[in-house]
């Protein structure tokens, strides 16, 4: 999962100006905020789907992805979470599969960007 270009300058802008540096505490609350929505988005997708549930969530990792510029990431919940509120959602399931690993990517490359932070 690459990041949005424009997103890291702004990040890395915001970042120079920070006491503390914001990338030191934005990637932690990143990782809160996707693993928190990363279950909660498995948990519902279990046996019988609660699609409102997994909606819920979708739409917060989108809003958190989106901040920290992982934009394919944030698109993918954005599409999963609009599939889930239609009137005629499909099965969840490969949906979530594909975005475990876009996540996942995500988080390394969040992480590399903190690690390259003066």
């Amino acid at each position: 999962c690459r990041l949005d270009p424009h997103a890291l300058a702004a990040l890395r802008a915001l970042d120079a100006g920070a006491p503390g540096g914001l990338l030191a505490r934005l990637v932690p609350a990143f990782e809160r905020t996707m693993d928190r929505g990363r279950c909660e988005i498995y948990t519902a997708s279990r046996a019988e789907v609660d699609r409102d549930r997994i909606a819920r969530a979708a739409h917060q990792l989108k809003s958190a992805c989106a901040h920290v510029g992982a934009l394919e990431a944030a698109a993918q919940c954005a599409d999963l979470e609009r599939d889930c509120r239609s009137p005629a959602p499909s099965d969840p399931r490969p949906a979530l599969a594909a975005l475990r690993h876009t996540l996942e990517g995500g988080r390394i490359a969040v992480r590399s960007l903190a690690e390259a932070a003066p």
